[in-house]
């Protein structure tokens, strides 16, 4: 897979905890992941509102990768293509002293 739809990502994110922050950035949507009612403000995803990122490809997701504290490309698709569990993600970030 070379790239994600931009619709995918935000099911995805939000079924991960992710909610919608208020931002002054008009070019991006803000999701940032709550864990326990909690922000956890080391990881966020930005989502561009711009016609040219209909679709992520995969050049993009190194970027996203460490927004969203993960070490692989492959990780990042698993996450935003939800095989990836939200608790399995969590585990993830438990192991890296996160959350």
């Amino acid at each position: 897979m070379n790239e994600i739809d931009r619709k995918t990502i935000r099911k995805s994110i939000k079924k991960k905890g992710f909610i919608l922050k208020e931002s002054s950035n008009t070019d991006h949507e803000v999701y940032r992941l709550t864990h326990n009612g909690k922000l956890i403000p080391q990881i966020r995803v930005k989502i561009s509102r711009g016609s040219n990122y209909k679709t992520y490809p995969q050049s993009l997701w190194c970027t996203m990768r460490a927004l969203l504290g993960l070490d692989s490309n492959q990780e990042v698709a698993a996450l935003l293509n939800c095989p990836l569990s939200k608790e399995e993600y969590f585990t993830i970030l438990k192991s890296k002293n996160i959350l």
